[in-house]
């Protein structure tokens, strides 16, 4: 290949095409298909460069005399840690094969730590794939620290449809005995009463309850097996 001369930049809305397809580019040579990439086109355009962005792009180019080619991206956003403040979540870094090997991998993590500064953010965090070991061989060269006692997590797209079609209804203690309606039950541990402040939820498989004296919330789905909290309905207190 002919000399290059590389530019990393921050992203701009034309670039969205060819994201797109580099993007595809990394879901393939990570073992998917292109059908795994179920973002459009539209969508990154909108969560990247919109007044309510939901992430930052930086470009990898190639510049030649003959023209510029794109040679990788980055994707970032940022998070936050309650224990340490403002932090940077590194999502995608990719860099296409031909290109490889021109320290530009460096070059991402170098710049992506100069705007981590900037902005005072705590760390710079991200996931590999466990069979990447050229990926985590270079990360080792970085310095970048492994967090063995983490296991990622996630709820798909199918999960948050499940839960989001719950209702979940909440516990209030009333300010007297004489406030108990005849919807409101005991806690048969502490005698504490309970009283319901949602109509909604007609059925409990799903519904949470708490004995604010105990400070326990339990899920009205285990009432048969837990003893300690009677059976509540629902009730509007409003």
């Amino acid at each position: 290949m002919t000399s290059c001369r590389y530019v990393l930049r921050k992203g701009v809305p034309e670039d969205v095409p060819v994201l797109f397809a580099m993007i595809k580019e990394l879901a393939v040579a990570q073992g998917f298909d292109e059908g795994a990439v179920r973002v459009t086109e539209s969508e990154l355009l909108k969560d990247g460069f919109s007044d309510s962005k939901m992430f930052n792009l930086l470009m990898v180019e190639c510049h030649q005399e003959s023209g510029i080619t794109p040679a990788g991206y980055a994707i970032y956003f940022y998070t936050y840690s309650t224990f340490e403040g403002k932090s940077v979540y590194l999502e995608d870094v990719y860099i296409r094969s031909e290109h490889r090997r021109q320290e530009l991998g460096t070059a991402i993590f170098v710049t992506l730590s100069k705007i981590a500064e900037t902005q005072n953010c705590c760390r710079i965090a991200f996931s590999v794939l466990d069979d990447n070991v050229n990926a985590k061989q270079f990360y080792n060269r970085l310095g970048v620290i492994t967090q063995r006692e983490w296991i990622a997590q996630k709820l798909d797209k199918h999960g948050i449809a499940v839960l989001a079609s719950k209702t979940w209804v909440y516990a209030v203690l009333p300010t007297s005995r004489d406030s108990l309606s005849h919807n409101g039950r005991q806690c048969r541990e502490c005698r504490c009463f309970l009283l319901l402040e949602s109509p909604v939820c007609k059925s409990f498989a799903f519904a949470v309850t708490t004995c604010y004296s105990r400070r326990k919330r339990v899920s009205t789905s285990a009432v048969h097996v837990c003893k300690s909290i009677a059976f509540l309905q629902c009730h509007d207190t409003h």
